[in-house]
């Protein structure tokens, strides 16, 4: 969930490289659309950088009980 600023190639590089599936979000999401692309998706994790942290806060945690789709997420300083 970031926007481009040079750390976003960064992070998508090194996701795939990890072997992993990059979603891009919108950063400008409400909370209802992020909580849906999130749990339409079947993310696990997050890539946010800290401008947009306050969206995430706003669903956090999932509505789902145990089942939620996303557990972790990473924030990145824009400075």
């Amino acid at each position: 969930m970031m926007p481009n600023v040079p750390q976003y190639p960064v992070a998508v590089a090194a996701i795939l490289r990890a072997g992993f599936v990059v979603v891009n979000v919108n950063p400008l999401y409400t909370p209802r659309e992020l909580e849906h692309q999130l749990k339409d998706s079947g993310s696990k994790a997050i890539v946010i950088i800290e401008n947009f942290a306050n969206t995430l806060q706003q669903c956090w945690p999932p509505r789902r009980s145990s089942t939620s789709c996303w557990r972790r997420w990473a924030t990145c300083s824009a400075a």
